[in-house]
Parts: structure tokens; C-alpha cells; sequence
């Protein structure tokens, strides 16, 4: 089928006008590299310069250097495939010119002989060709993608065609064409839309999903090839264990990183040598010069284009793509990165463009002027596809640096620099703290006679943050893994992910086991990227078992919460079993591997989910983020069900990797029994003498006079050690001096007999600063740029959402058990006590779950039927809003819902917060020798025009409930204070 009218793919371009000799022979008008022997009447042409032109005996579009003219006349071009055609057919079709020389004496011809002469020269002829024009097809991604169009079409191509596209079966470039190729066949279907012809929307819908097909399983194809090579590259032998230095490392922070980059400098390296790059990947093997990459090799045009900034770079490249241009700069492996980070915005930026030339042409009126937009909505679907071309090559480029720094990484050479600059760097942190480095050296030693991995003489270096964390140092804690060595970012091998298609929201686990053949203790966990987890233990008999063990246990429990399921593990084995049982729909008596009873059970239950469930291998030999948690919680629950490490330790790793990975995906809410004591260390503030903390107070905080530090480890000897605290509450005069008590209480450290200012509101958030040998500490309030009312409530000073949505709720001034409220506030009382928190205070709870909430925090059963109405009552008023969220296998909600969870609908709400004009600061000096006192709630007329808030009314209401109030309703014009506390004058 003809493509429709005006598309790129019959657009030409008008040639150069010939010169003319003297005679009226044509001259050649274009510069010529080289030129082949004739043949026949032809002679074929290298052009310096790529040459659009239309062939003279196919009259179809062409974009090439290699051009034929026949009989020396330059204004009839004839394409490489048609002189190829033709000189095959040369002994029939063409004369042998007189001045070619005969042979003297020619062998006689035979029948057979002719055929195999003619087939031998045809085969010579035709590989020519074909490797002529693979290199042209390697420049010219437009020629390329119309080959493979036509291939898509099912049109024959010729044979010298056909083995060019084979010998470029895995290049880039051909990547490239077939995304550009399907992009513009999707802006044909889209023209199709406005005729009549269905026939030719469903004729193009067939050679786009050809197309979108190839593409696909090029790029698998691609991803498997550089990934399979790099297991094979591992070197032999036991390699050295860093795992001291490591864990100095991350105990010591910028103390071992300031060593580090001491050793390296020497060295003319960067400190992150020792590291694997998550982004410049070119600019960490050139500034290393690991790799024999020298700068001056990079060309001047491309360093122009890594130093320009991030918007002219975007720029540059939209504005070459609507030009129809594609600079061969991008495809240097020192642009592929950047480009491919902005590929995004540039096809979105593009994609937007033809999206509304596409409107302008279905409401153009007449003809002509339908044709002109016609025409622009052709250039806005080139530039788009050329976008999307260099994109696909550009990722292609990045796959191919990543494999190559994971192949370098390998190297024994490069093994040996890490090493020897992670340990000289630990050797000097070492000689300027002795007891640190005993410290260290103590948790690694129980930690290697212990752990698994080390007594099969595997490396260590996966567990370095537990190790860290066993360090007995007094430091502030809240190091974070950062600085674990070479952490892979991403959760699981993006290969693995094609195995589902993209169409179908599934949830991705990664499941992993540890296996102690002495016991047959098998531990497993499974984790998925958005932060759920699960880690137990059984029996097995052998490596594969535990991990069929771990791949059913992981589709089991996803699979009660989830539509569809994809559970990856790198043990290829395990994996093909769980497959080749789901393909035959039961669990035969004989199998491939000795298998447990138990887990036979399990595999018999996860047949019956076949159809929802996807089981892939991940063979990456870079440990992607996700597998390495897994196995490291696997390895803990082993050693746990061993006696060899407690279940406290277990639970706290993986409260921490859950957390991790639930922050890092964004969406995960807190639940109220996940909350911690909103203190923090600010680490970038801290060392070995000072330490600095923030931490949001609570009612308790305020009415009792204390608070908390985060967790970390002080001297036990300085509890009941006395202070003097000075407390700067901004804005409210000037700072005050106090004795006060650092306390150790419960197994947490807290700063007791506090005077707090009577104006502090719950939530509030103070920064404390203590040197350890100093007899007093600060802490201070931070000013809001401007105030703020958050449910009633007038803060000036930086609080914390979480802690002002909870400690705010309703009924929460009222000093009783069960505090006397309105149906709705009841409602809100729920949500804000029990609902899931983000970190902007909203909260979540799903609306099945509401009653049972409800009469946990104290409603009375005998109201439980009026929740309903008054959750319609909130959501007509605003102050609830219904959303659709999804719920996971352990319960918990996620808004917005995660792709392959089970919808429901979620009750949210949202804190109203209103932004107030700047006030004076008073001057007034805070007594502290005065206490404050308590103020009922009352009414209190508004300025001219304002209304009182949905939430005041509510808290009026509750007040009347509450008889604290005469029963009335609350009069136009006024609002309802809270019960609060004021300072004495």
C-alpha cells in the first residue's frame, strides 16, 4: 500500500542543476571521493557528500553517496540497488564495450558451467553491494528506515538489501530507524483518521505493530548481549575482602572521603574511583583515565556540547530535529548520556507540536489551506521522529558505556587500584584515630565468623551498612548507606521488565534465599520496589529448592493483593522450574531438582494463579539494588533462625530497607505505628565533638517539660548529667537561660525540666546544637517567612506537618479519656489519629476500614451507624475528599495507587493551610518564673466580611457537646476559639 500524500516518505528533495561541458556532455557536478570501474555503460560514484535525488529507473526518492550514471550522463542517477540489479543481469542486458579486452583463447561453455559462473559472479556482485551499502545505511538512518518500512509492508526487498540490514541486525543505528520508521507510521494512521479508508488504518496499524515489534525484540536482544558477556568476565580466583575499609568508610563520613581523596590525588584520580558512576559515566573514565581515554581524543564539537548548559543543550537538539537534521556529535559516547537524560522532555516538547498541528488540520476549511497544514504537521512528525530516532540510540549508547565500566570494574588491574587506595586511605584515618579503627576491625572480625558469605570465602562487601551499624562509636548516628561502595540505583535489570508487556500494571518482587546446607535452613525474602517486604524461614533440600521456596512464597503473598505479579531471582534454575510447572498447568510426580514436601505444597498453589503470574530470571552480573536487599534480609533471617543473629536485628533492617525503598519510590504513607519520635540528627552539622538535632514537639512534650534525641549512643555516664539550656524562641523576645537534666530513660536519651514559652504550639520544630565536653546547649525556633493557620491554629514558626495533624485532631484540647464529639469530627479525629501520613500531613485510610477505626479511638457503638452520613456531609463540605488509591497484600494504602494493586476507594484528607500577613515582633520580655494558664474556648467576632471556617464550626459544635459552650448556634460574623494556653502578664 502507497503511503498517503504529502508523508516524508515520498518527500524529495530537488537536485543540484547540472553544468554542461562544451560538447553538451555532463560534467560531474558534485565532488567525487571515488570512482569504480565501469560496467557496461555504468560506472559507479562515491560522493563526498550524502546527495538527495530520485532514481531514474525505480523514480523513487533516494539519500545516499554511492550513485551510478549510464553512459557518463549525470542528470539520470541511477540508485545503488538498481546498478546492482542491472549488473547482474550484464551478460544479457548489457554489451560488453569494444574496448574491454577478450580473452584470447575462452574454455568452452557449458550449460552447467554458465550457471555456476553467472551464480558466482552474482554472489561476488551481490556481498559487494551489500557491504556498500551497510556502510551507507550506518549514515543515513532515513534509507534504513525505509527499508525496514517496506520489509514491515511485507515488499520485497533485493538481496543485496536484505544482507545489509542482516549485517546491521544489531546496530544502533538500526534501533534508531525502526523508532523512526514507527513514528512515522503512526503519524500516516493518524492521517488515516480523516479519510474514508479503513482499509489503510488497518493496513498501517499491521506494519506499525511489525514495526513496534522489532523494535522491542531488538532491544532485548540488545540488553541480553551486554549483559550475558559480563558474567563471563568476573575474574577467577578469591579476590580480596575490603570489608574493614569499607566500613571505616562509612562510619567515619567526610573523615575517611577527605583521606580518600588525599590517596587518589596523588594517584592524578578522583576520589569516586572506587566507585561505580550512577551519571557521567564518560566523564568518570576520562577524569580517571582508566580506560586509555585520552582528552584530547574527544572532538572540540563535542566538548562545545557537554559544556553547554541543560536548557541550550535541549534547545540545540529540538531545533536540529525540526530542521531535519541529526548531528553525528550525538552519537559520541561522551553526549549519549546527556542526551539520553533529556530525551524525555524532547520528544514530550515535539510530541506536543504535532499533537496540535494534528488539531489546526482537522479544523482547517478548505483544501488549500488543509493542505499547508498538512504539510506542517509533516515537519512536526519528522522532527518528532528524529527525536525518538537519536533518543532509542542514545539509550542504546548508555547500555553500552554501562556494560563497558561494569567490564572494566572486573579487571584485576582496576581491582587491585581500589584496593590499594580504600586501604591506604583506611591505614592514615587509622594512625589519626586508633580507637575507631579498633572499633571497626572488632565488628568485622565477629561479623566474618558469622556470616555465610565469608566462610565460603565469598566477598563481604554486600554487608557493610549491618556491620556499620554494630560499630560501638560515639558518633551521631544517622549515616546513611550513601556511602556503601558502589550501589546499583537500579531496583531490577530493565530487561527483566520487558518480559511483561508494557500495557499490563503488574507489581515486580525480587525473592532471594540463603540456604545452610549443614542444617537445611533455608531463609527467604522478597521485596518490591515500593517498599514491601516479607523475610521468613523453613526446611530445603537444596540451593534451587530454597529459591523455588522463595519464588513461591513471594507470588503467594503479592498475589492475594495484586492483579498480576512479575517475581524475578538470579537462580536461572529455580526460575525455569517455577516455569515449565506453570506451563503444564500441575506438579508432576518426578522433577528436575529434589524438592521439599513443603515446597511442593507451595508450587501446587501457585498453579492455580498462572495466568496472573510472571516468573523471569534476572543474569545480570551487576547486583541491581533490589537483590542485593533481598539477599542480605535473606541471609539475616538464616542466621536467625540459626541462633546466630537475633530477630530484634532482623526487624530493624528491615523496617530500614522497607523505609528506604518506599521514600526513594515517593507515594509510600507512614502508619501510625511506623511513626518515630520526629527527632533527627542533621549529620552535615555533626562530628566527633559536636552534635546537631532537630526535633517536633508533641502535647506531652509541651505539658510535661521534656524531649527526645534521636536514637543514638551516648556515654551511659552522662545520664542525670545537669545543663543549662539557652532557648531562643525567634520573634518572641529575647533568649532565656535554664537548668536542665539530660536523662536516660526507657533506652532513649532526653532533655528533662524544660520551661517551655506558654505561646508553643504541638508540632513545633527546635534545633538543638550541644558540644559533648561543653555544660550547655541552644536551641532555637525557626521563623515561618510568613504565618501560617493550619485547622485553626495560627503558627509563626517552622513545625512538622505529621506531628501537627495528629497532635491538632479533634478532641484533642479536651481533657477527658473519650473526648465528647460531633459525628464528624469523630470522622477526622480517626483519620488524623490512625489514617497513613504523608509528608505534607495529609492522611489516608481506606473507607471500609472507617467504622472499625472509629470505635478503636472511642467512639461509642451506638453512633457507629451515622458514620456514613457524615462522611457524605465532609465530602460536600471539603473537608474529606474521596480519591481512588490502592490497597497491597499486608493492607496498607497508597495514593496514588500502585501499578498491579487492587483498587479501592481511600477517605483523604488534606490540612487546610492559609498563608497570613507578616506581624510585628513583640519585644516583650518572656518571664519564665510565670506560668501560663489555661484559657477556655470562646466566641469571637470577625473583621467585617469573613465567615468562619467549616473546621471552627465544627469545633464549636463540639464545644457545645461538650457543654463548655451554652447550646447555640454559632452567630454570623463570629468564629470559635479553641481551648488554649497563654502566658500570664
Amino acid at each position: 500500500m502507497a503511503p498517503p500524500e504529502g508523508n516524508p516518505w515520498q518527500k524529495g528533495e530537488g537536485l543540484i542543476p547540472h553544468q554542461k561541458g562544451a560538447e553538451g556532455q555532463a560534467l560531474p557536478p558534485y565532488e567525487v571521493s571515488k570512482t569504480y570501474e565501469p560496467q557496461g555503460g555504468m560506472q559507479l560514484h562515491r560522493l563526498a557528500l550524502i546527495l538527495d535525488f530520485t532514481c531514474a529507473r525505480c523514480k523513487r526518492a533516494k539519500k545516499a553517496k554511492l550513485v551510478a550514471v549510464i553512459d557518463g550522463d549525470w542528470s539520470k542517477l541511477t540508485c545503488n540497488g538498481c546498478y546492482g540489479l542491472l549488473v547482474s543481469r550484464r551478460p544479457s542486458a548489457m554489451p560488453v564495450p569494444a574496448t574491454q579486452p577478450q580473452e584470447a583463447n575462452p574454455l568452452p561453455l557449458t550449460t552447467e558451467t554458465a550457471g555456476k559462473d553467472a551464480q558466482g559472479m552474482r554472489l561476488g556482485t551481490d556481498a559487494g553491494q551489500a557491504e556498500e551499502l551497510a556502510g551507507e545505511l550506518r549514515q543515513d538512518l532515513h534509507s534504513m528506515a525505509r527499508l525496514l518500512r517496506r520489509r514491515a509492508a511485507g515488499k520485497a526487498l533485493t538481496r543485496p538489501q536484505r544482507m545489509a540490514l542482516d549485517k546491521l541486525a544489531s546496530s544502533p543505528v538500526r534501533a534508531g530507524a525502526l523508532r523512526y520508521a514507527e513514528v512515522l507510521v503512526e503519524g500516516e494512521i493518524q492521517i488515516a483518521d480523516l479519510s474514508a479508508e479503513r482499509g489503510d488504518k488497518a493496513a498501517l496499524q499491521a506494519i506499525k505493530a511489525s514495526l513496534s515489534g522489532s523494535s522491542r525484540d531488538l532491544l532485548k536482544r540488545y540488553r541480553n548481549v551486554h549483559v550475558q558477556p559480563t558474567a563471563q568476565v568476573t575474574s577467577t580466583g578469591r579476590s580480596r575482602d575490603h570489608l574493614d575499609a569499607l566500613v571505616l568508610r562509612q562510619v567515619a563520613g567526610e573523615d575517611f572521603g577527605t583521606a580518600l581523596a588525599g590517596v587518589t590525588a596523588l594517584r592524578g584520580l578522583r576520589a569516586d574511583v572506587v566507585d561505580s558512576p550512577k551519571k557521567d559515566l564518560w566523564g568518570w573514565l576520562e577524569a580517571n583515565q582508566l580506560d586509555g581515554i585520552q582528552q584530547t581524543r574527544v572532538p572540540t564539537e563535542v566538548r562545545r556540547l557537554r559544556e553547554l548548559d541543560g536548557k541550550a543543550f535541549l534547545d540545540l537538539v529540538i531545533t536540529d530535529a525540526r530542521a531535519g537534521q541529526l548531528r553525528e556529535m550525538f552519537t559520541h559516547k561522551a553526549l549519549v548520556e546527556r542526551w539520553a537524560a533529556r530525551a524525555q522532555v524532547a520528544e514530550a516538547t515535539l510530541r506536543g507540536l504535532c499533537q496540535a498541528a494534528h488539531t489546526r488540520l482537522v479544523g482547517a476549511p478548505g483544501s488549500s489551506l488543509k493542505n499547508d497544514e498538512l504539510d506542517r504537521y509533516w515537519e512536526c512528525v519528522r522532527a518528532y521522529a528524529h527525536v525518538c530516532a537519536q533518543g532509542r540510540i542514545a539509550e542504546i549508547g548508555v547500555m553500552q558505556l554501562r556494560d563497558h565500566i561494569a567490564r572494566l570494574r572486573r579487571r584485576p588491574s582496576y581491582r587491585q587500584l581500589r584496593g590499594e587506595c580504600l586501604n591506604r586511605a583506611a591505614a592514615d584515618l587509622a594512625k589519626a584515630n586508633p580507637t575507631l579503627a579498633e572499633e571497626v576491625l572488632s565488628a568485622c572480625t565477629k561479623h566474618r565468623a558469622i556470616c555465610n558469605l565469608a566462610r565460603t570465602g565469598q566477598s563481604c562487601e554486600d554487608c557493610v551498612p549491618i556491620v556499620a551499624a554494630d560499630v560501638n562509636w560515639p558518633r551521631p548516628p544517622g549515616a546513611t548507606d550513601d556511602a556503601a561502595d558502589g550501589r546499583d540505583e537500579v531496583f531490577v535489570c530493565p530487561g527483566v521488565l520487558d518480559e511483561t508487556p508494557a500495557a499490563v500494571a503488574h507489581l515486580v518482587a525480587v525473592a532471594a534465599a540463603d540456604f545452610e546446607a549443614a542444617s537445611g535452613v533455608v531463609g527467604y525474602a522478597w521485596l518490591t520496589e515500593e517498599g514491601e517486604l516479607r523475610t521468613g524461614t523453613d526446611r530445603a533440600t537444596g540451593v534451587h529448592d530454597s529459591n523455588v521456596h522463595a519464588i513461591c512464597r513471594a507470588s503467594l503473598d503479592l498475589l492475594t493483593g495484586a492483579s498480576n505479579v512479575q517475581v524475578t531471582s538470579r537462580d536461572g534454575r529455580a526460575v525455569e522450574q517455577v516455569r515449565h510447572i506453570l506451563r503444564l498447568g500441575h506438579v508432576p510426580e518426578s522433577l528436575n531438582f529434589s524438592c521439599a514436601a513443603h515446597t511442593r505444597l507451595l508450587l501446587a498453589q501457585v498453579v492455580e494463579h498462572g495466568r496472573q503470574l510472571t516468573v523471569s530470571h534476572d543474569p545480570c552480573a551487576e547486583i541491581h539494588r533490589g537483590a542485593q536487599a533481598a539477599a542480605r534480609l535473606a541471609s539475616l533471617a538464616s542466621m536467625a533462625a540459626q541462633g546466630r543473629e537475633s530477630s530484634a536485628v532482623v526487624q530493624a533492617v528491615a523496617d530500614r530497607v522497607s523505609q528506604e525503598f518506599g521514600q526513594a519510590m515517593g507515594g509510600r504513607l507512614t502508619a501510625p505505628d511506623e511513626e518515630d519520635d520526629h527527632a533527627w540528627w542533621l549529620v552535615e552539622r555533626s562530628n566527633e565533638t559536636d552534635l546537631a538535632w532537630r526535633t517536633a514537639l508533641y502535647r506531652m512534650h509541651i505539658e510535661g517539660g521534656w524531649c527526645v534525641l534521636p536514637d543514638g549512643q551516648l556515654p551511659l555516664s552522662y545520664d542525670q548529667r545537669r545543663l543549662r539550656l539557652r532557648l531562643e524562641h525567634r520573634g518572641q523576645g529575647p533568649a532565656v537561660v535554664q537548668p536542665v537534666t539530660l536523662r536516660h530513660r526507657g533506652g532513649q536519651w532526653e532533655i528533662a525540666g524544660i520551661q517551655w514559652p506558654a505561646n508553643l504550639l504541638p508540632g513545633t520544630i527546635l534545633t538543638f546544637t550541644w558540644r559533648y565536653d561543653a555544660s550547655h546547649l541552644n536551641a532555637r525556633t525557626g521563623r515561618l517567612p510568613n504565618p501560617e493557620r493550619v485547622g485553626g491554629l495560627e503558627y509563626q514558626h517552622r513545625y512538622d506537618p505529621q506531628v501537627v495533624t495528629r497532635e491538632t485532631a479533634p478532641g484533642s484540647e479536651q481533657d477527658r479519656e473519650v473526648p465528647d464529639l460531633s459525628d464528624a469530627s469523630w470522622v477526622l479525629r480517626t483519620l488524623r489519629k490512625l489514617g497513613y501520613l504523608s509528608a505534607e500531613g495529609e492522611a489516608i485510610l481506606a473507607e471500609d476500614a472507617l467504622v472499625r477505626n472509629c470505635l478503636e479511638v472511642g467512639l461509642p457503638r451506638h453512633r457507629a451507624d451515622r458514620i456514613g452520613a457524615a462522611v457524605e456531609q465532609l465530602l460536600r463540605s471539603g473537608r474529606l475528599h474521596r480519591v481512588q488509591g490502592s490497597i497491597d497484600y499486608d493492607g496498607r494504602p497508597w495514593f496514588p495507587p500502585r501499578p498491579g494493586h487492587v483498587r479501592t476507594p481511600l477517605l483523604r484528607y488534606v490540612p487546610q493551610v492559609q498563608a497570613l500577613p507578616k506581624q510585628r515582633e513583640t519585644s516583650d520580655e518572656w518571664r519564665r518564673h510565670r506560668r501560663g494558664h489555661w484559657v477556655s474556648g470562646f466566641v469571637r467576632r470577625l473583621p467585617p466580611g469573613a465567615q468562619a471556617s467549616a473546621e471552627q464550626i465544627e469545633a464549636h459544635r463540639d464545644a457545645v457537646r461538650a457543654h463548655e459552650l451554652v447550646a447555640r448556634d454559632l452567630p454570623e460574623g463570629f468564629t470559635y476559639v479553641r481551648r488554649h494556653r497563654r502566658a500570664r502578664r
